[in-house]
């Protein structure tokens, strides 16, 4: 804070100025599914505030089925990062990966 400061009186670099997260969980039996949204509104890159990240919303889930191996928990996972192909960047010049599938398989010993 000096006479002159270019920074005073703006927005915090990278911190949105508003965000959204919400969850939904679904379980039947050994069944269950999990939906993830989250909207990130707009930010800036610069401590001026002249340089605008565009907004985003992502949505990703999953699949899972809990069984029983010989005595052993175990839980296969589908699991589905940006499900929409959303290009988006949390810092300027650094784009994040598009959609991305992965399979998880646990064991609780």
């Amino acid at each position: 804070d000096y006479k002159g400061d270019p920074s005073l009186n703006k927005y915090v670099y990278f911190v949105p100025l508003s965000s959204i997260n919400a969850n939904l969980f679904l379980i039947y039996g050994n069944y269950g599914m999990g939906m993830f949204y989250s909207r990130m509104g707009v930010r800036y890159s610069d401590f001026e505030n002249k340089n605008e990240l565009k907004p985003y919303s992502l949505i990703s889930g999953n699949v899972f089925y809990k069984l029983n191996i010989k005595g052993i928990e175990s839980e296969i996972r589908l699991e589905a990062d940006n499900l929409f192909d959303e290009d988006y960047q949390i810092i300027e010049g650094y784009p994040m990966p598009l959609r991305s599938i992965k399979i998880q398989i646990m064991l609780k010993i």
